[in-house]
């Protein structure tokens, strides 16, 4: 790869979304500089990220669609000069970059574990228990990189300067958003939350998530998802399923009750720091991989697990 990498970065309202701080990271591990791409109406957001760049491109675009916002990023890759781009492996980023890449006739290279120079890196696969080398076959490049493989990047001692993208919007093309129906979620996002507690099918049948459950998750801080049997039951809508087929995360703790540990949910915790336990069975593959083990019915250990906590 070259000495710049661009980086896509998708911004909250405090700041740079976490998931676009590891894919910074990944980019300053082969580029000498990185340069950061922000997207938005409003000013703020591009001096937010100038704490992490020496120099952020702020695009002040109000349609965010993959629609209107690939054309951009080619025109900015073009007028850069610079030949490869990274982004954290989100939903967004997923919608984009493939369709960039094809406007540009670049290649895309999706999820990958780590990122060597000249447009190469490695992809994990078999549930995370291999890899598998890849390779741009030319010379322009846009990546998504697995976030859970790279560390949350520092800042700089100096905040950078920001550039106005002075490009034009003729010709992309305007997408209007008819109606979006979403239920609205509490608590902290499963994507960057610190702590998370993943109910399995072990909880039993319920149309919803126990209170014992609901109360942990409030005293840890955790964000709550479910295995994709949880998802498949409807107790949880598809987007908060974790493993394999659904969110990947790096949680400084996963709180895992009554999940059997199948290699498919395990794709998806491996990276998580501190990985704690709750099964009645004693031979259930989760307990393998825990740091932290209790066997036992779920509706015994987590009031009790609750106490504890109430007494901290």
């Amino acid at each position: 790869m070259g000495s710049t990498t661009l980086v896509l970065l998708e911004m909250t309202d405090v700041g740079i979304h976490p998931l676009s701080l590891r894919a910074l990271s990944a980019a300053r591990s082969v580029s000498q500089s990185a340069v950061g791409v922000v997207l938005g109406k409003t000013h703020t957001l591009a001096e937010r990220a100038c704490e992490y760049f020496q120099r952020v491109i702020h695009v002040p675009v109000r349609e965010m669609t993959a629609e209107t916002v690939a054309p951009i990023l080619c025109e900015i890759m073009e007028q850069s000069k610079e030949s490869q781009l990274v982004a954290a492996a989100t939903p967004f980023s997923r919608d984009v970059l493939p369709r960039a890449a094809a406007l540009l006739g670049a290649s895309f290279l999706s999820q990958l574990s780590e990122i060597q120079p000249h447009g190469q890196g490695k992809r994990a696969v078999l549930a995370g228990k291999g890899f598998v080398s890849t390779r741009s076959l030319r010379p322009t490049v846009l990546i998504t990189v697995e976030p859970s493989a790279f560390a949350v990047a520092l800042p700089l001692l100096e905040s950078g300067v920001i550039q106005l993208w002075e490009g034009t919007m003729e010709g992309n093309p305007t997408v209007t958003i008819v109606q979006i129906n979403s239920a609205a979620k509490e608590g902290p996002s499963l994507s960057d939350a610190t702590v998370v507690l993943g109910v399995g099918r072990g909880v039993g049948p319920v149309d919803s998530v126990p209170a014992p459950l609901l109360e942990l998750a409030e005293m840890l801080g955790a964000a709550v998802g479910g295995t994709r049997a949880t998802c498949d039951s409807g107790l949880f809508p598809g987007d908060l399923q974790i493993g394999q087929t659904g969110r990947i995360i790096a949680p400084d703790c996963y709180v895992a009750v009554g999940v059997s540990g199948a290699v498919q949910h395990v794709a998806g915790i491996r990276c998580a720091g501190l990985i704690v336990a709750i099964d009645k069975n004693e031979l259930a593959p989760i307990f393998e991989i825990a740091d932290v083990g209790w066997v036992g019915t779920w509706e015994t250990l987590v009031p009790q697990l609750c106490s504890l906590l109430h007494r901290q």
